[in-house]
C-alpha cells in the first residue's frame, strides 16, 4: 500500500521583528546541539546562538506553514553593515557588551572579516585565496548558518534553501564578486551542482580546534546576471522565477 505524501507550502523571507529573530537564534542553538556541528557553538544558559557575525548579517527565514523550518545568513564585509537590533538582542542575553560591540566601539576589535577565516590553523589555501581578493580588490559575502531545523528534512526542502540563497546573491548582494561556503566534505556535490567549485581541489578544509568531520571550502563566482553566471543553466528558469518573486512580493514559496 502506497502511502500518500502531504505536501505543504514553504516560504522564504527576510527576517526583520526581534521576537522572531530571537526564535530562530534559539533554534539555531537547540539544532547545533543535536548534531555533527556541535563544536561550532558557544554553549551557553540560555540556549542562543548569537555571534559577532550576526552583527554584520542580514538573516533570512524558512518558514513551513508559517512555522520556521530553517535559516540562512548572508555575512557581509564588516565595515559594509551593522545591525542594532542584533546587538540589543546580544546585549539582553549578556553575548555582546554595551562597551564593546556597539557600533562605534566594535571597529577596534580585531577579529577576522568572515566565520571562514576565523577559525585557528586554517589551511595555507584558504587563507590565501582570500589574501588574492584583497589584493584584486574584490569583494565577497559568505552565506553562514545553513541549516534546515530538527523537525524538518529532506533534499527538496535543501535545494529550495539553497536556491533562495541563489537568488539572495543575485538581487541583494550588488557588486560583490564572490559568495563562499564552508561545508560538510560528503555535500559537496550538492553545492558543485549550483555552480559552486572547491577552492583547493586538493586540500579539505580540517577544524581541527573544533574537532570536526572534513570539511571543504566552495566559492561561486557572482556575475550580474545568470546567464554569466556559473550556475548551471538547468536551474536558471526556476531561479529566475523566484528572483521576480522575490522582487515583487519580498517573499519566494514552494509546495514541498
Amino acid at each position: 500500500m502506497q502511502v500518500k505524501t502531504t505536501l505543504k507550502q514553504f516560504k522564504f523571507k527576510e527576517i526583520h521583528d526581534d521576537i522572531e529573530l530571537e526564535q530562530f537564534f534559539k533554534l539555531r542553538y537547540k539544532t547545533f546541539l543535536n548534531s555533527s556541528m556541535k563544536n561550532f557553538l558557544a554553549l551557553n544558559d540560555h540556549e542562543i546562538d548569537i555571534d559577532i557575525y550576526d552583527l554584520q548579517s542580514r538573516h533570512f527565514g524558512l518558514f513551513c506553514e508559517d512555522k520556521p523550518a530553517g535559516f540562512l545568513r548572508i555575512v557581509y564585509p564588516k565595515k559594509e553593515l551593522y545591525q542594532e537590533n542584533i546587538f540589543n538582542i546580544g546585549c539582553k542575553y549578556n553575548i555582546f557588551s554595551q562597551k564593546t560591540h556597539n557600533k562605534k566601539d566594535i571597529t577596534n576589535l580585531d577579529y577576522p572579516d568572515f566565520p571562514f577565516i576565523s577559525y585557528s590553523k586554517v589551511p595555507c589555501s584558504i587563507q590565501n585565496y582570500y589574501n588574492n581578493l584583497n589584493a584584486k580588490n574584490e569583494t565577497l559575502v559568505e552565506p553562514s548558518r545553513l541549516m534546515l531545523f530538527q523537525n524538518v528534512s529532506g533534499i527538496n526542502k535543501a535545494k529550495f534553501l539553497t536556491e533562495c540563497a541563489i537568488v539572495l546573491y543575485h538581487l541583494i548582494c550588488i557588486g560583490k564578486k564572490h559568495a563562499v561556503i564552508n561545508c560538510d566534505v560528503r555535500h559537496e556535490r550538492f553545492y558543485q551542482r549550483y555552480g559552486f567549485e572547491k577552492i583547493n581541489s586538493t586540500e579539505n578544509y580540517h577544524l581541527k580546534d573544533r574537532n570536526t568531520k572534513s570539511s571543504s571550502l566552495l566559492t561561486l563566482r557572482l556575475a550580474s546576471s545568470l546567464k554569466a553566471s556559473p550556475v548551471c543553466k538547468e536551474y536558471h528558469d526556476s531561479i529566475e522565477n523566484m528572483v521576480n518573486e522575490f522582487n515583487n512580493t519580498n517573499v519566494i514559496t514552494r509546495i514541498i
